[in-house]
């Protein structure tokens, strides 16, 4: 092996993480810098979904960024979703899915929130949750052993959290059951504009808690 070979700079894969035992594949949901960019280690540079929640995560590296799989694409944990470096791309990107007749189903992502030109981290809602559940364009997350006050926040709204009051035992001796709630894409859900710090009461929220 040449002395050039054995020193050639590598780039710093992104994988796909496998984020608890049963999660096997995860989307894209949006890229926080641009292909081509450089990148910094530990800056914020894609969040990802599972079933479950979404997740934020950081570069391992600092250097150009390279995109492979692009945002609304769903791929296989381990899955290179970029490379970091300033050596050449060396992976090749995965083959798009080939589409299968009645596959298609159109899914909504909320964009990227900013907040005076920083953004804004989406946080892991539902972690910590003993099961989840979806319905209706919400995901439920059951925890067990943590009690909740009236007015907590306890519905996702796209990074935005507020009080939807669902249900909570929190008996005097024993153990604590709460719900949580993330939205996923939900028109039925309506909140009080202009400020969105509470939901609406309608009869589907109402359902929401029983």
């Amino acid at each position: 092996m040449s002395a050039e070979a054995s020193t050639a700079v590598q780039n710093t894969p992104v994988l796909m993480p496998k984020i608890g035992q049963a999660m096997t594949e995860g989307t894209v949901i949006a890229w926080h810098a641009t292909d081509g960019q450089r990148v910094n280690t530990d800056a914020l540079l894609v969040t990802v979904e599972t079933d479950k929640a979404s997740y934020d995560l950081d570069a391992p590296a600092s250097g150009r960024l390279h995109i492979h799989v692009n945002e609304g694409r769903e791929v296989a944990v381990g899955t290179v979703l970029a490379e970091i470096g300033d050596a050449p791309r060396q992976t090749a990107a995965p083959p798009p899915p080939a589409p299968s007749p009645g596959s298609f189903q159109p899914r909504h992502y909320p964009l990227p929130v900013t907040l005076e030109g920083e953004t804004v981290r989406r946080r892991a809602f539902l972690d910590g949750a003993v099961h989840a559940e979806p319905w209706q364009g919400l995901v439920f997350g059951v925890f067990a052993g943590r009690s909740r006050g009236y007015n907590e926040p306890d519905l996702n709204f796209h990074g935005l959290t507020l009080p939807a009051r669902l249900p909570a035992i929190d008996p005097v001796s024993g153990q604590a059951w709460s719900v949580r709630a993330e939205v996923v894409s939900c028109p039925e859900l309506e909140l009080v504009l202009p400020a969105r710090k509470e939901a609406v009461e309608t009869p589907f929220l109402n359902e929401t808690r029983e």
